[in-house]
């Protein structure tokens, strides 16, 4: 047995010296897909090579239940032009397979690129014992039939316009040997003379492939195949799941006080009436103030030894005071009130001293929580640019030192103090200064004037150093609909260009940028958001720019597309993931570490997207739902 597992991983070894495979990262055999589908928010990040192709590397996600999407750079060996390609890939799952009838999935590649790569296929995948078998039939690059043939000029224009009568048959079957070890073969009917970024256009020898797939353990898993009768490839990929569900808390049958600092809450001072019951405490566990409320709700209502009619709750950090009627809360938590209901009965003052204005709570201690004027926090950020050159990704990463000063009840100064760690920019020609700049400056300092008015209305004001790249001012007037879930807003920036070594240095030029904002969040099982910018750019570019995002226990995966009317319709496209920090894995933090993934920066398709935006406000939770969840989770 021992001697088995050396043989093959010296076979692994030589398999990866040796070249690249077509292993997209989508659901597939080798080279052609199944009508399989990643689990709902599973995520991968793969890479593949082969001995005489290319390599491919990136990341494939499901954002949605029977949703899944690929994102990836194509690098070839043998380039005719420019060697690099990134590519989009989607695959819906039409039907779920059944003891009599197969899956069948539709799937589309390179949805926004040139063309290059462009295919839509249907595809049908049906387990029988120990063989898994796969047929389908696809047009363009995956079908064998020339994209470029009616002169299309994009992805789009191809996949729109193609006819199903065009292309080719393709299918194969995985045999399971074991739980982790299945053995492939399939028929590709991929044409590589009709590929137009590559000089290798010679006939192939065959359309089989055969491999071997390996499942290293829960998060790793290999392919090494032999392609097209000339060559061995090597995939590899490292597999994720969000939806892990965080660990529940134990049964509580001890005092709040120490229930609460087993969970980690630190300076804890509980106030008891007659009542009602006040806790104040620091808090390091979640993300957002509202999982706090219900998890710390949750714990006093589990208290057998007392009976309160009103939970009053006060994080130190921003001296807000949150109050719920615990009869309300019960009825909440069996989902026998709505949220509408309960979003009138939650009321959260801006302080303590308006809670004393307000509320009679005779133990209230005298003295006034003042640690609310000054917040701080460090975060990570990790830029990653795909580049179409030698250099594939090139990266940025930032430390940033977050400081706020809460001047009063809606105003407030915010800086941030950035400082690279991590700079590759200067591997790449088109990079611009600011990319380049490599010693800690000034991100930002701006002062703010937030206000909620009546009817769900808000009101966005942000003047001075919004981003390493403009000065100026940010208005912003937004309208909300059924408890939060959809909005408008109308935006105005008015800047100018700062100097990227003087932060108080601007130029002469005046830009302006204009839009009509709308967001959108799902109900609380979905977790998704989507917020969509129409108008006018800084460079007088006018486009849209759609931003997609999924939320699970404090993981964010997102994806963006905008497209400008400037050089040919200029596209830019990317991807994020923001990850939480914590002691515990899985669990919300309140910190969190933002890895992008985008193009290089272009003058166009350019807005200020600083941290105050009402924006990003909008690209997580509710919160409502984000108390809901957690009530609900925690209501045994």
């Amino acid at each position: 047995m021992k001697k088995n597992k050396i043989l093959f991983y010296l076979f692994f070894l030589l398999a990866t010296s040796l070249y690249a495979s077509s292993y997209d990262g989508i659901s597939s055999l080798i080279e052609t897909p199944t009508a399989k589908i990643k689990d709902d928010f599973t995520a991968s990040l793969f890479y593949a090579r082969s001995t005489n192709e290319d390599q491919n590397y990136g990341v494939s996600f499901s954002p949605l239940a029977n949703i899944q999407v690929d994102f990836f750079q194509k690098q070839l060996k043998n380039s005719v032009k420019n060697n690099k390609d990134k590519i989009i890939n989607l695959k819906l799952l039409l039907y779920p397979e059944s003891e009599i009838v197969p899956a069948i999935a539709y799937g589309m590649d390179d949805i926004l690129g040139n063309g290059n790569y462009s295919s839509k296929y249907l595809v049908l995948s049906k387990k029988i014992s120990y063989f898994d078998f796969t047929l389908g039939y696809a047009v363009g690059r995956l079908g064998a039939s020339d994209s470029f043939k009616n002169n299309t000029k994009s992805s789009f224009d191809y996949l729109k316009n193609s006819s199903f009568l065009d292309g080719s048959v393709f299918g194969g079957v995985e045999f399971l040997f074991k739980k982790d070890l299945s053995f492939l073969l399939e028929y590709s009917p991929i044409d590589y003379r009709l590929d137009k970024k590559t000089s290798y256009r010679k006939e192939v020898k065959s359309n089989i492939n055969f491999g071997i797939d390996y499942k290293i353990n829960d998060k790793f898993s290999t392919r090494v195949s032999f392609n097209r009768g000339e060559r061995l490839a090597f995939a590899l990929s490292y597999n994720f799941d969000f939806s892990k569900k965080p660990r529940k808390v134990r049964k509580r049958n001890n005092s709040i006080k120490n229930n609460l600092f087993k969970q980690d809450y630190k300076n804890i001072n509980i106030e008891k009436s007659k009542d009602s019951v006040y806790v104040k405490y620091d808090s390091k566990k979640y993300y957002y103030d509202m999982e706090d409320y219900a998890n710390i709700s949750n714990t006093i209502l589990d208290d057998k030894n007392q009976n309160y009619d009103y939970i009053y709750l006060s994080n130190n950090d921003n001296g807000k005071v949150f109050k719920v009627n615990t009869q309300e809360l019960i009825e909440y938590k069996k989902e026998k009130v709505s949220n509408t209901y309960m979003k009138d009965a939650i009321k959260i003052y801006a302080n303590e001293n308006e809670f004393k204005e307000k509320e009679s709570f005779k133990t209230l201690s005298k003295k006034s929580l003042n640690k609310s004027l000054f917040d701080y926090d460090i975060s990570l950020k990790s830029n990653n640019y795909l580049s179409e050159t030698k250099h594939p990704i090139v990266n940025k990463t930032i430390v940033d030192l977050n400081g706020k000063i809460n001047l009063f009840k809606d105003a407030s100064i915010s800086t941030t103090v950035s400082i690279p760690v991590i700079n590759s920019m200067d591997k790449l020609k088109e990079s611009s200064s600011y990319d380049k700049h490599n010693k800690p400056y000034v991100d930002n300092l701006f002062a703010s004037y937030s206000k909620n008015l009546k009817n769900n209305d808000i009101i966005n004001v942000d003047a001075g150093i919004l981003e390493q790249k403009y000065t100026g001012i940010n208005l912003e007037y937004q309208k909300e609909f059924f408890n939060e879930k959809l909005a408008f807003s109308l935006q105005y920036q008015n800047l100018f260009k700062r100097d990227s070594s003087d932060i108080f240095k601007l130029e002469d030029k005046n830009l302006d940028a204009k839009f009509l904002n709308v967001y959108y969040q799902s109900s609380e099982d979905k977790n998704t958001h989507l917020g969509v910018r129409i108008g006018e750019f800084l460079n007088d570019d006018k486009g849209f720019r759609i931003d997609f995002s999924r939320s699970f226990n404090s993981f964010i995966l997102g994806a963006y597309y905008a497209r400008s009317d400037m050089d040919n319709m200029a596209n830019e496209k990317g991807f994020y993931i923001k990850i939480p920090l914590s002691k515990r894995y899985f669990n919300n933090a309140k910190s969190r570490i933002n890895l992008n993934f985008s193009s290089v920066d272009r003058d166009n398709l350019e807005f200020v997207d600083f941290k105050n935006s009402l924006f990003n406000k909008y690209s997580t939770e509710n919160n409502l739902q984000i108390f809901k969840k957690q009530v609900i989770y925690l209501k045994e």
